[in-house]
């Protein structure tokens, strides 16, 4: 995802490519840069945010999974300027699917999501996925799902796992990137919304994006909502 982001901005006529830093190099590299952009697992993204955030660079995120006290953290150390996003999903598509299934449901009696990535994904399920049941949920409100009505699973975990009320499935297979379906049911009807992507410059504009609006957007950011 790295040399994809890499390539993303060297293809742009509006912003020019610095420093590229791994997990063994040395941050200092980043000096002078006006926006770092990170992809990599939290536990190993906080020392890089630190740096950025004692040292007045904005920084644009494509990682999930930091827990409460890593976000109440970040919004200390970025309290605008310097300026941070955090982005489930850099996919346009995949944002535009959450806003959609959002505007859904309130009118439908049941929903589950199945989220399918690569073989290599070692996280289930994925920061998208729970982001999008939590949206749906938020915005249900006090409305409640209809029951399941499974009384036996005779195989465990054959129902998924829960989020905020919703069954959430995850597949990992060979040859795929990323996808996510959200399906909704009620009486005789249900609503399919479906996102795909078949290569990592799917996420390429979405990245652009933040990295050219996170100067105007003070504090932290989550998601990619706001830019849009």
């Amino acid at each position: 995802m790295g040399r994809t982001v890499c390539a993303a901005v060297e293809g742009t006529d509006d912003l020019d490519l610095g420093a590229q830093v791994d997990l063994d190099d040395e941050l200092e590299d980043l000096a002078g840069s006006d926006v770092v952009v990170v992809f990599t697992a939290a536990g190993q993204a906080m020392d890089g945010l630190r740096w950025c955030g004692a040292n007045g660079v904005h920084a644009v995120v494509g990682t999930s999974g930091f827990s409460d006290e890593e976000v109440a953290e970040l919004r200390g150390l970025f309290p605008g300027p310097p300026n941070l996003a955090l982005v489930a999903n850099f996919a346009i598509g995949a944002v535009l699917l959450m806003q959609l299934a959002e505007r859904c449901a309130p009118h439908f009696t049941t929903c589950e999501i199945t989220e399918l990535h690569h073989d290599q994904k070692v996280d289930a399920p994925s920061g998208t996925a729970i982001a999008s049941a939590r949206r749906i949920a938020a915005a249900r409100g006090d409305r409640p799902w209809a029951p399941d009505p499974t009384t036996a699973e005779v195989v465990a975990g054959a129902r998924g796992g829960v989020v905020e009320g919703i069954r959430v499935h995850s597949q990992r297979q060979r040859g795929m990137v990323a996808s996510q379906e959200v399906v909704f049911g009620t009486e005789g009807q249900w609503l399919t919304l479906r996102h795909d992507t078949s290569s990592r410059e799917s996420f390429m504009p979405g990245v652009l994006l933040a990295v050219r609006g996170i100067g105007g957007r003070p504090g932290v950011t989550l998601d990619l909502d706001p830019f849009l």
